[in-house]
C-alpha cells in the first residue's frame, strides 16, 4: 500500500482506511483517495493532490502542512 517517497505514517494512515471501508471507526471526517488535478492551458495537467486518504476522529484537531504549492489549498 505504500507509494514511494511516502512517510511511514502517511502509508499506515491509508492503510487504516482501506482496511476499514464501512467505517465502523466512525471518523466525523474521511476522505479516501482524494485527487485535485489542474488542467494547464497546453494539455499539460498537474496534479497537485495525489490518492490522499485521511480520517478525523470526533475531539481529534486536525493539521494539514505542506510546502508552497503542494495543494494544501485545494
Amino acid at each position: 500500500l505504500k507509494s514511494t517517497n511516502e512517510d511511514d505514517d502517511v502509508a499506515a494512515e491509508r492503510k487504516r482506511i482501506y482496511l476499514d471501508p464501512d467505517n465502523t471507526s466512525h471518523d466525523v471526517l474521511r476522505m479516501v483517495d482524494l485527487v485535485k488535478v489542474y488542467g494547464g492551458a497546453l494539455g499539460n495537467n498537474f496534479t497537485a493532490v495525489k490518492k490522499t486518504c485521511v480520517g478525523v476522529k470526533q475531539g481529534e484537531c486536525f493539521g494539514l502542512l505542506g510546502i508552497n504549492g503542494s495543494g494544501k489549498s485545494t
